[in-house]
């Protein structure tokens, strides 16, 4: 406003030259602003785009992630219980039990530690929400497992199938909790 006021005290002609001078400025300025706050627009919505897209393929991969871990813990669990039962069968028809009852105990003991950390070897491979799925594995399944062999093998009050079926029974059952626990625990 100052230079108008300047450019009037010396005449009309240089008043009206600032003053489309300014004029001019101000349409710049203005068409400036517009340009930019559409160019603003377009980038938000741009950056919006890509955050939704990477929200949906973030949450696609994370759904595939547990659905992998699910199957995980059920195919590893599943197996242990298998190898558990083979051994069982095998322990049952091939030997001696009362004879050969040292080497049966150790034999059980292997059994169940191989059975345990495969799992446990399985399930370090795979991590969801930052920590890894055998972390969720109890110590104290070794134990258990260990015992309802023991007690299976060695009950003296049940035949040889009845044994088996009972055993079979009892590790479905508790590979089944075990498979629960892991998934509740694991994918919650």
């Amino acid at each position: 406003m100052e230079l108008l006021l300047n450019a009037l005290e010396q005449g009309i002609a240089p008043a009206i030259v600032i003053a489309l001078y300014l004029i001019i400025i101000e349409i710049i300025r203005v068409r400036k602003e517009k340009y930019q706050t559409k160019i603003s627009t377009e980038t938000v919505e741009a950056i919006t785009d890509i955050q939704t897209v990477v929200n949906e393929i973030y949450n696609k991969r994370e759904a595939e992630n547990r659905e992998k871990c699910k199957i995980i813990i059920d195919n590893s669990f599943n197996n242990a219980a298998f190898n558990l039962i083979n051994f069982m069968q095998r322990t049952l028809i091939s030997n001696h039990l009362d004879t050969n009852k040292d080497s049966v105990l150790a034999n059980i003991h292997n059994a169940a530690n191989s059975a345990y950390y495969t799992v446990f070897q399985t399930l370090s491979l795979y991590s969801i929400n930052n920590g890894r799925i055998s972390d969720y594995i109890d110590a104290h399944w070794l134990k258990e497992i260990e015992t309802d062999l023991i007690d299976s093998i060695y009950n003296p009050s049940l035949s040889r199938e009845d044994k088996m079926m009972g055993y079979i029974n009892k590790i479905t059952i508790r590979f089944q909790t075990y498979i629960s626990y892991m998934q509740n625990k694991a994918l919650k």
